[in-house]
């Protein structure tokens, strides 16, 4: 069994070598627009990636990725779970633009609101624009949240949702397909989307016990036969069993890596990447225990805001680290610039590439949860204020206090309503930006859609 898993190891690391060199022959495409590749690996938290510090052997195609591109060292989500932040990537605009939060009504065990809301038609997205400048579009997502009727499909010529809880080898089945049978037109916009590492962390085998330690050691427990309503992802009732849950997270991330690389290797194979960029990134991060929570949706905290994200292409530097910061509404008027078409009116974000060489300009970065446990924060430089509904704020020193821990709200006064009024104001501009917003009743939902989140605990029997 060890040496089993010893040669799956060695032949896993050389995989995307091997694949890259020696299977995946480069032809030229055939526009000058460069086509797109957009990949985000649900709740992937910054630190899970070997490009990013982790020393466990998590991410050779992501590492591989950020040699050839640009990796932002400082780069942040607009929320902490996925509705609000995938409707950030697609638009550029913040979640409260979207009105992307639970109505006042509904009380907080009512989670069927999630899937009621939908972002305005009026919000351009970056299917539409990239559509509207001559793109073929395609989506594939592992996460059924994300449906058409929501406003996710919007400017997609085909838009697929794989049916949930999704493994992302499934959703892999769909988009290898696609790439093989059907994209034959140049540019593209590919956007692939894997519910892995969300929980409960049940990664395939044999990918699932590659970095787990504790089932190598004492076998499988009763950890591996939880599921996402029983919720124990998110509230860890026995503290034993954590550093297995988080092994069995990074191994859930290796296994997306993975089949991040069988995609790069169609498309490879196809000769449809020598003119082609590439985003990976993630929606929001994890949290285990670093502030009393499992999961996500629970603060704006570093483990659940931080996200990676790599981006490479024929106008993107080669092995350079951008020393940001970068937030998710960025990646949209940074796709614009490096395709040389025009950033529409609407994206809040900047362009995270420069035509002229410039650094980034420093800047204020504004989180907010959207549920009805409203949080809000700012980030400027090393200082980060958090507030809630009922006005209480912590203010973190990042440079002294990385991990988030000692408010320092006491010793800063100055500091700490400089950026209230930061808040205040970012505030006001949400109001005057918001959108229409429509609501979809739940008896319109498709009804296998409906019994697939009963089944993962988020609408009630």
């Amino acid at each position: 069994m060890k040496n089993n898993r010893r040669i799956f190891h060695i032949i896993t690391n050389l995989m995307p070598l091997f694949l890259i060199t020696a299977v995946c022959p480069a032809t030229p495409a055939t526009s000058d627009k460069p086509s797109l590749l957009i990949i985000v690996i649900d709740t992937q938290r910054m630190d899970a990636a070997g490009c990013y510090g982790n020393d466990r052997p998590t991410t050779p195609w992501l590492d591989r990725i950020s040699q050839k591109g640009t990796l932002a060292v400082d780069a942040v989500s607009t929320c902490c779970w996925t509705t609000p932040a995938v409707a950030s990537l697609f638009t550029g605009l913040h979640p409260s633009a979207m009105r992307a939060r639970q109505p006042s009504d509904k009380p907080p065990s009512d989670k069927s609101w999630f899937f009621r809301w939908r972002f305005s038609e009026e919000a351009l997205t970056l299917a539409e624009h990239l559509s509207a400048h001559g793109y073929h579009t395609a989506g594939f997502v592992g996460n059924s949240i994300l449906t058409a009727n929501r406003g996710f499909g919007q400017g997609f010529d085909h838009y697929e949702v794989v049916p949930d809880p999704s493994p992302a080898i499934k959703v892999n089945r769909s988009v290898v397909r696609y790439i093989q049978k059907n994209l034959n037109t140049t540019p593209f916009f590919l956007y692939v989307h894997y519910y892995d590492p969300h929980g409960p962390y049940m990664a395939p085998h044999p990918w699932r016990n590659v970095l787990d330690r504790a089932s190598q050691a004492a076998g499988e427990t009763e950890i591996t036969k939880s599921r996402l309503k029983d919720r124990i992802y998110l509230y860890l009732k026995d503290l034993k069993y954590l550093d297995q849950y988080r092994d069995r997270y990074l191994a859930e991330v290796r296994y997306a890596d993975h089949c991040l690389g069988e995609v790069i290797c169609a498309l490879e194979q196809k000769g449809l990447t020598k003119n082609m960029n590439v985003a990976v990134t993630s929606d929001h991060g994890e949290s285990f225990l670093e502030h009393g929570r499992m999961g996500h949706r629970n603060y704006l905290y570093r483990e659940e805001i931080d996200i990676p994200m790599v981006l490479t292409g024929p106008s993107v530097p080669e092995g350079h680290l951008l020393p940001g910061p970068a937030q998710i509404i960025d990646i949209f008027p940074t796709i614009c610039g490096l395709s040389s078409i025009p950033v529409p009116d609407g994206p809040v974000g900047i362009r995270l590439f420069d035509p002229a060489g410039n650094s980034l300009p420093n800047r204020q970065l504004v989180f907010e949860t959207n549920t009805r446990r409203i949080q809000r924060a700012v980030r400027e430089g090393h200082w980060k204020l958090l507030m809630d509904e009922h006005d209480r704020s912590r203010l973190l020193n990042l440079e002294t206090d990385p991990q988030e821990l000692e408010n320092v709200i006491s010793q800063n006064p100055e500091k700490t309503l400089s950026l209230k009024r930061i808040l205040d104001e970012w505030a006001g501009r949400q109001l005057n930006k918001q959108l229409p917003t429509l609501s979809i009743e739940m008896e319109t939902m498709d009804p296998e859609l409906v019994k697939s989140l009963q089944a993962l605990g988020y609408v009630d029997d």
